[in-house]
Parts: C-alpha cells; structure tokens; sequence
C-alpha cells in the first residue's frame, strides 16, 4: 500500500510559526521544504482538517479523521452543492491522516468554488467543513496540476441578487445585517407548492374533529398548520440564532431556475441540520420557491413531500359522509 510523503503530511503537522505564503480565509498555502505547497484547511469536528497538493504532477487530497474506518481502502464521498465527487482513500501508515489521488480535475473545480463540503466515508456521514476561501488558495498551491476554471464575471447576476433578497427577508439577515421580514410566506412559493398547500387545508377542514382523541386536524399539521415549518426558522420564535452568519449562495442552475444555499454553521448542525437548499423559478418574471431541500445528519428531507404526508394523514381521518354513517 502506497504511503504518501512529505509534501501531504507536513500540511498537517505545522509547526508553530511556519510561515504561510497566502491566507485565504480559513486557509492557508503553505511552502514547504523543496518548494512544495500545500493548500490546507483546520476544522474542529471529526474531520479536523483538509490538504491539498501536488505529487508528481497529479493532484492529492488529503483529510484528518478523528475517528478510523474500519476499512482500509475507504471510500470518501464529498458533497457540495453543485454536485459530489467520491474518492478511494488509504491510511497513510499509522497516522490519521487518509490520502487520495485526484484524477478528475472536474473535483478540484467543484471544491475551488465551494462554501462549504460535507464529508461522508463508507456511505455515513461524518461532518461538514467550511470551504470559504478554498479558489485562491487551491490556485497557489496546484499551479503545478491543475488548471482553475476562469474566474467568475464580478459585475453580478442580477437575478441571483434578486434571489438572496427574498432569502434575507425569509430570515430577517442579509449579509449580517437585519433587513425587514416578510409578513406572508404564501406569494413567495410556486404555483404548485400553493396548490399543495390549498389542498392539506382542504383535507384537514374536512377531517374529523373526534379523530385522534379529539384533536383532530391538530395531531398533523400542529400550530404552524399546513403551511409548516419549511425554513430554517424557530417555529415558536420565528427567529434563528445564527442569522448573522447566514451567507447563502446562489446558483444558476437553468435560463428560469436558481438554487440558494444555506449552510449551517457547525455549532448549530446537531439541531437544525447541515444545508438548506432553496430551489427557486422564474415564474412571469417572479423568481418563486418551487421547493426546500433540507440536509441533516440522518438524511434529505422535501417540504412538498412533507405537505403530501400531511394531505395523505389527513384523508386518513376525514369525516365519514352522512350515508356512510347510518349504515
């Protein structure tokens, strides 16, 4: 089994003072002895840090995992949210470090422009890094193999702008400052998801009020009734404790449609999970929320599909026709 040298490992070992070329956000390019960079990233979770350099012409990743797979080769599967890339990894001797070669510089473009990554291995979950700052420092530290993307136009897509104006209203933060809320959640959504909404308050109007031991409509929908709790938003409150820290990211994904990302700060993902991920669509020229995707640590969940539980939980308890009652 191939151990990997100096290059990957003394992105990790640093020693106090060692002095960094660049420093991107949470990043840092560190040269070392016979001029090798490495680009590297600390985190405080399970994965405690991510390197990356080049060996012999090829790019090579590298991450700290507090805790061992049981395999040895491992398969490491990153996600983003433009995409994943998943990755054969080996132990580097006895260290806790797990090194993989990068072939597809198709992974690299992915990272470079990413916010944020959640690191799977063997198919579970393990944590997710912050990602901030990962384009400059990747540049400085593979020039030697591989070749970044063009940059990005600076001028600003005035859609994606539009779009994380009505995020920072949902939320009450843009760019860490308070901005003002939206009064009505309803005419941000799509046709279809008010459609779906229309028809649970149907279904729970018609359910009965003696079901479930007299609560009726309640023990489904709850306080927040059909409508729900589709943001990461207390549903008491109505508030969020990290909205200061909230970056969402917009990207185009087609002529009429745009995700918004949201990643969750660390100290948060245990109770309100890792991404939201808002999908937006043009609409008679109206950017409208056509779904939520939320990530957490146990896995992905649709808030249609959380309306369509709700409709089908409903019609479980509706009301018998009059006929059907004298019988």
């Amino acid at each position: 089994m191939r151990h990997y040298g100096l290059p990957v490992l003394a992105g990790f070992f640093l020693l106090a003072g060692q002095p960094a070329l660049a420093q991107a956000s949470n990043w840092q390019v560190i040269v070392q002895p016979g001029g090798y960079k490495v680009a590297r990233v600390a985190s405080t979770g399970p994965v405690s840090g991510i390197a990356l350099t080049c060996e012999r012409g090829a790019a090579v990743l590298a991450v700290s995992l507090a805790r061992q797979p049981r395999r040895n080769p491992a398969l490491l599967k990153l996600e983003v949210a433009s995409g994943s890339a998943s990755l054969r990894i080996v132990r580097n001797g006895a260290s806790n470090i797990w090194v993989a070669a990068i072939k597809d510089s198709a992974t690299l473009d992915m990272l470079a422009v990413a916010e944020g990554v959640s690191v799977s291995v063997d198919g579970a979950y393990i944590d997710s890094v912050q990602l901030s700052g990962a384009d400059a420092a990747m540049r400085a530290a593979l020039a030697g193999c591989w070749q970044a993307p063009a940059p990005a136009v600076t001028t600003g897509d005035p859609d994606e702008a539009a779009v994380r104006t009505i995020v920072g209203g949902i939320y009450g933060w843009r760019d860490g400052r308070q901005v003002k809320t939206f009064d009505d959640w309803g005419p941000l959504f799509t046709p279809r998801l008010r459609a779906l909404i229309a028809q649970c308050e149907a279904a729970s109007a018609n359910a009965d009020p003696k079901a479930n031991n007299g609560e009726g409509a309640y023990t489904v929908t709850g306080d927040q009734g059909c409508v729900g709790s589709p943001f990461l938003l207390d549903p008491v409150m109505g508030d969020v404790p990290f909205g200061s820290k909230m970056r969402p990211t917009a990207r185009r994904t087609g002529t009429d449609t745009i995700e918004a990302e949201t990643d969750v700060p660390p100290p948060f993902q245990k109770d309100w999970g890792i991404r939201e991920t808002m999908r937006f669509q043009r609409i008679g020229g109206q950017w409208l929320i056509d779904e939520v995707v939320t990530r957490t640590t146990t896995g992905t969940t649709l808030y249609s599909s959380q309306i369509g539980q709700m409709i089908t939980d409903l019609r479980k308890i509706a009301k018998r026709p009059a006929a059907s009652r004298k019988r």
